[in-house]
């Protein structure tokens, strides 16, 4: 249950919250990490969310990777 959850905030992150809310967040309210969120903000909407699928799939079966 624990991959689930995390596909399951990581998606919400990434799709659902507002990218000015995880900016001010990540950034402590653009004190530090700006040159980095871009990158950051990438990776958490469409790289770890496909890891973390294909993780959860790997282990209810459905796919052996």
């Amino acid at each position: 249950m624990l991959p689930l959850g995390g596909l399951l905030i990581i998606i919400f992150i990434g799709w659902v919250a507002n990218k000015d809310l995880v900016r001010n967040q990540i950034t402590n309210n653009g004190n530090s990490f700006n040159k980095g969120f871009n990158l950051y903000y990438t990776v958490v909407k469409f790289i770890i969310p496909f890891i973390l699928l294909l993780f959860v799939l790997n282990l209810l079966g459905i796919i052996h990777c």
